[in-house]
């Protein structure tokens, strides 16, 4: 993820019974992230600075009410040019997929 910026990303999982489903954090740097619970939008509360801090992670744990999993997550924070004299850098984005019944 750039630097400065709030947006993150939408979680996808799906329910084989096509149950309804509700999306949280858990540990790590939660108290940092914020996602809703029923749309699974992941933002940052407050835009990260690379220079601060650089990595992010916590678990999204996903239920249908009755059955529940979790996925841990890695944030890497990408330093971008914040001034004309800095030289551009390329951006990398680093997503982790995995299967767990969801």
């Amino acid at each position: 993820m750039n630097e400065n910026q709030t947006s993150i990303t939408t979680v996808e999982a799906t329910d084989a019974d096509a149950d309804d489903l509700t999306f949280s954090l858990d540990g790590g740097d939660a108290q940092d992230l914020s996602i809703d619970s029923q749309t699974a939008l992941l933002v940052f509360l407050t835009a990260p600075d690379y220079d601060t801090k650089a990595t992010y992670q916590t678990d999204v744990l996903v239920s249908d009410g009755t059955t529940s999993t979790t996925q841990a997550i890695t944030l890497e924070i990408v330093d971008i040019a914040e001034t004309t004299s800095e030289d551009p850098l390329e951006n990398h984005v680093i997503s982790h997929t995995g299967s767990n019944d969801y």
